[in-house]
């Protein structure tokens, strides 16, 4: 969902016509900036919920501080939250405050390996590219978060860490393309201004993609 009210509002009919379940909406800028005052944020939300019978998920890609997500918590239609954990401490300060008031959706982060701290301190899901070319290891990886295991999380999180170090110097949607390329999907040229990763990038993503699929798991399957 764009952060544009006149264009939100047009495209959440054809939302719900698609059957969609939970609408992902971006905060709106003010000439590409974070607005100095987040109340206008907070009612552009507001309008969105009187607008759609859709339930809301805000993406924090504003590093909202802990104060926000108590002004999100007083919005009915919003049932959860996308932030991508740059900085940890306010989505935490909130968890802590609102509790299951949200859904909380973060982000994992295999280099570092940190994903299971995120989990015991109240994240209950995260986003993933990888899950476009593997899906198999980064569901296993929640059901063990979910199941406090947090040796099998650990021991994912280090076994996926090359994949992610591979792409580190790329655009993430480029990554993602790349990666789905190699594993046999479409994934395509990415759209200017961003740039399709170099082909030793490339080269780098298929051998750690390569390492992955060869790693068998406990049952003896190789995951593909």
């Amino acid at each position: 969902m764009p952060g544009d009210l006149g264009a939100a509002r047009e495209l959440l009919p054809a939302y719900e016509q698609l059957g969609l379940e939970v609408v992902l909406a971006v905060p709106p800028l003010i000439r590409g900036r974070v607005p100095t005052d987040l109340e206008g944020v907070a009612e552009y939300y507001e309008a969105l919920g009187d607008t759609t019978r859709l339930p809301l998920m805000p993406y924090d890609t504003q590093r909202w501080p802990a104060k926000m997500f108590d002004r999100l918590a007083r919005i009915p239609s919003i049932v959860g939250v996308k932030d991508p954990c740059e900085d940890d401490l306010p989505m935490f300060r909130a968890i802590q405050r609102l509790g299951r008031r949200f859904v909380w959706i973060g982000n994992k982060r295999h280099d570092p390996g940190v994903v299971h701290l995120r989990y015991q301190m109240g994240m209950e899901g995260f986003t993933s590219g990888m899950a476009n070319c593997l899906p198999e290891r980064e569901l296993r990886m929640h059901e063990a978060a979910v199941a406090s295991d947090w040796n099998e999380v650990i021991r994912l999180q280090s076994l996926n860490a090359e994949l992610e170090r591979a792409g580190d110097s790329s655009d993430d949607a480029a990554k993602v393309k790349a990666s789905m390329d190699a594993v046999g999907l479409h994934g395509g040229r990415v759209r200017p201004p961003r740039r399709d990763v170099p082909r030793t990038t490339r080269a780098r993503l298929r051998r750690a993609i390569d390492a992955l699929v060869a790693t068998l798991d406990e049952s003896g399957v190789t995951e593909r």
